[in-house]
C-alpha cells in the first residue's frame, strides 16, 4: 500500500504507519494513547511504503499495539541501537519481557528487529503474550507472530 494523501492512518513516532480501519484507542487519565489496535485487514508502512512481510494477508485480521515507552529505558525503544539493545537484555533468539510504563507486558522469544532510517520500528516475537495492567490477554501466544510496533507517541493523518 503506498500512501495517498486523502487517506487516513496513525503513524507511530518511530515513524512506523498503519493503515487499516482503527478499532480501539485505549488512553490514560491525562489522554495519553497506549494502547491501538485495528481491525480487519491493515499493514503497516514506513514513509507511506508497505513493508515486507506486513501486508493485508499478513495481518489480515487487524492490528494491535501499546504505544508508549518502556519501564527501565530512558528514551523510546526506537532511538536505542541494536548493541544498546542486547545491553539492556533485548536480543534476538532470546526471551524478552517489556513492561510499558501504562503497565501493558510484552514477553516472548524476539525473533527480529525491523529498522528502517537508523531507527527500531517494529519488534516481532515468538510465543508472545501480551497482557494490560488488569491481566486481560491482548495477544496470545496460539495466534502467531506478535509485530509490535515501536513509538512513544502516536497521531492521526486525516
Amino acid at each position: 500500500m503506498v500512501k495517498k494523501s486523502s487517506q487516513t492512518y496513525a503513524e507511530f513516532s518511530s515513524g512506523l504507519q498503519l493503515y487499516g480501519v482503527i478499532s480501539q484507542v485505549l488512553k490514560d487519565s491525562v489522554g495519553n494513547i497506549f494502547y491501538l489496535r485495528s481491525q480487519g485487514a491493515s499493514s503497516l508502512a514506513f514513509a507511506g511504503k508497505e513493508l515486507l512481510g506486513h501486508g493485508e494477508d499478513v495481518h489480515a485480521e487487524g492490528f494491535g499495539s501499546p504505544v508508549g515507552l518502556i519501564r527501565g529505558f530512558s528514551n523510546c525503544l526506537s532511538t536505542y541501537s541494536l548493541v544498546e539493545l542486547d545491553q539492556f537484555g533485548v536480543c534476538l533468539g532470546r526471551d524478552v519481557r517489556l513492561e510499558f510504563q501504562s503497565g501493558i507486558q510484552v514477553a516472548g522469544v524476539l525473533m527480529h528487529v525491523e529498522r528502517q532510517q537508523n531507527k527500531n520500528i517494529i519488534l516481532s516475537f515468538d510465543n508472545c503474550t501480551v497482557i494490560n495492567s488488569a491481566g486481560e490477554v491482548l495477544f496470545d501466544p496460539d495466534w502467531g507472530c506478535y509485530d509490535m510496533a515501536i513509538g512513544a507517541e502516536v497521531r492521526f493523518n486525516m
